[in-house]
């Protein structure tokens, strides 16, 4: 890399950064907050982890009062609670703030660096670096206070892509992240299955057979858990016979093609198989799927939302991207990008690792066009390739002037502009919400917020978007958080239509406050709210009602009742506390 391309580089990864620190006054309030659900749930394990010692494998605090066992996997949270067992908790805490924003710039390195692999072009690289760098799934994944392990799984899965493209032994190596996958998320043989499936379509003979052993390290995770192991075992299997099936493609042209064919019926026959031990197998495959009642309700888990995974892989970059699937020699790329698209249309989530074909593929595109207006992208190595030819060119070289270069980032920058509007974050906390938390915090009955294997005396009732929020920054136990668990029962009481009937929930679950918010309410003059998957949880169909019957079923339930008529018709609830768009509501 010559001195030019690596301040590029640097001015990339430096509009990067910029971008994924738009919400800092967000985060640096009167105390750190995050960006987000779920990682004030990763926060809540990491404070156990320093100030108690022990990372919990069950919480009485979720789900109250039967708690819930916790099924992510520790990695991540280790590495955030790291820093504090030497210097403090608040060393995490503030860790945790930066940490998604360095893997995210570190990704954009990898995106180049992966990029030059493909092609060993300086500016094709450079392109495809700034066009991730403004990708907005992976901006939203690597915020300022994001501290989820979404861009810490993009990370690792573009190291593994990159060792893969390595000569000789380095591919090797590429289990190793592969390894660190598997101890941070459960599904990480799905993008370890995408890596081997493009493997077979890019690499020879020998260079799939070791890309299969590279498969065999991340098997060590049978130890933290054993389904992964075999998955992972599953994998290598697969890349090693297919490794020998490659011996065949000169005489058999689709031999590759025939032989994922029998793996997917064979892989569809383990997942109608009525056999325990092939649960894992059905249980994977759902979830990709997104069978699962609940899944539905949450937004980056809906399905065929084909509009929201293109604006999601950069509008217009992912546009440029489909012409170089028929420009470009990778099968390794094309495959990934195809595979990486179904499965972001099966649950928009996945259309996080959509993000690197897209970048590199809409490079490619974009150097093809710049090279036809006479801007040299590849022509250096065009012209000697002529020369080795014997022939002589009687043009002059192009010469690039300043506003040359001026032109073709104007080119760039306009074609980001999408990206860079729906990159912007909206507030997820908000100023009546943390007044709110921190009001619980303060004057609710005090639990002992650590002690996870501890019952508490009570719960608080909200909808599950926000039961992370209140276990974390208000330190009480509630009925449901973003694991869902305990969701039915909160929804069946929102919808409740009498108060007889929402006190058997309160009786049932030990309920001792309740939280509501605007944005779960229905009103006339918009069709935006969270009180369709409630109705969705609690047994109705509301797809099939028509507004005005939904407004109508509204108006009688627990939910209208306490947020809109503040429980003045109620018995048995009282209005504890206002805070504008949050209430907060005491059972008597």
């Amino acid at each position: 890399m010559d001195r030019k391309s690596l301040s590029l580089l640097i001015l990339i990864v430096l509009l990067g950064l910029c971008i994924r620190l738009q919400n800092f006054g967000e985060i640096f309030d009167s105390r750190i907050y995050y960006y987000g659900y779920d990682p004030y749930y990763h926060m809540r394990l990491v404070e156990a982890i320093v100030l108690e010692g022990y990372r919990p494998s069950f919480d009485y605090y979720i789900n109250y009062p039967y708690g819930l066992r916790i099924d992510w996997l520790p990695l991540f949270d280790y590495i955030l609670a790291f820093p504090g067992l030497f210097l403090g908790f608040w060393a995490s805490e503030i860790f945790a703030v930066v940490f998604p924003v360095i893997i995210g710039v570190l990704c954009i390195v990898l995106v180049y660096l992966i990029s030059l692999e493909v092609l060993r072009n300086e500016k094709f690289a450079l392109i495809s670096a700034f066009i991730f760098s403004v990708c907005p799934v992976t901006v939203w994944k690597s915020l300022l206070g994001k501290a989820d392990h979404h861009i810490w799984v993009v990370f690792l899965l573009l190291l593994s892509i990159w060792l893969v493209t390595k000569p000789g032994l380095l591919k090797l190596l590429s289990g190793i992240p592969m390894l660190l996958m598997a101890l941070s998320w459960l599904g990480a043989p799905i993008y370890a299955a995408l890596l081997a499936v493009s493997s077979l379509f890019q690499f020879n003979e020998k260079e799939v057979r070791i890309v299969g052993i590279s498969n065999l390290i991340p098997v060590l995770s049978s130890i933290q858990n054993l389904f992964l192991g075999f998955s992972f075992l599953a994998i290598a299997v697969f890349l090693l016979v297919g490794s020998f099936v490659k011996r065949f493609e000169r005489r058999f042209r689709y031999a590759i093609v025939y032989y994922l064919c029998i793996c997917s019926v064979a892989l569809l026959s383990a997942y109608l198989m009525p056999v325990g031990w092939l649960g894992f197998v059905k249980s994977g495959i759902s979830y990709v799927l997104g069978t699962d009642i609940y899944l539905p309700t949450i937004r980056e888990a809906r399905s065929f939302q084909i509009l929201g995974v293109i604006s999601s892989a950069g509008y217009l970059f992912f546009v440029l991207a489909i012409p170089a699937l028929f420009m470009l020699r990778n099968g390794f790329l094309k495959v990934f990008f195809v595979l990486s698209f179904l499965i972001s249309i099966l649950q928009l989530r996945f259309v996080e690792v959509l993000a690197f074909p897209v970048a590199i593929l809409a490079s490619y595109t974009i150097c093809q066009i710049l090279e036809r207006v006479d801007y040299p992208v590849f022509r250096k190595e065009e012209e000697g390739e002529s020369k080795r030819r014997g022939r002589k060119e009687k043009k002059k070289a192009v010469e690039i002037r300043k506003k040359d270069h001026a032109t073709v980032i104007a080119f760039l920058l306009f074609l980001a502009l999408p990206c860079f509007a729906n990159s912007l974050a909206p507030v997820e906390m908000t100023m009546d919400w943390k007044e709110a938390l921190n009001w619980m915090k303060e004057n609710l009955e005090a639990q002992d917020y650590l002690k996870a294997y501890e019952k508490p005396d009570y719960a608080v009732l909200s909808w599950w978007d926000y039961g992370n929020w209140i276990l974390y920054v208000a330190k009480k136990a509630v009925v449901c958080n973003n694991f869902q668990a305990g969701a039915d029962d909160a929804a069946k009481f929102f919808t409740a239509q009498s108060e007889e009937e929402a006190m058997k929930i309160v009786e049932k679950r030990k309920v001792r406050y309740v939280v509501t918010v605007e944005e779960l309410t229905v009103k006339p003059e918009t069709n935006k709210t969270k009180f369709i998957p409630i109705m969705q949880i609690a047994g109705y169909s509301p797809e099939y009602m028509k507004n005005k019957e939904i407004i109508d079923f509204f108006n009688k339930t627990m939910l209208y009742k306490l947020h809109v008529e503040n429980a003045t018709n109620l018995t048995h609830f009282r209005l504890l506390k206002n805070f504008g768009t949050v209430k907060i509501f005491e059972v008597k």
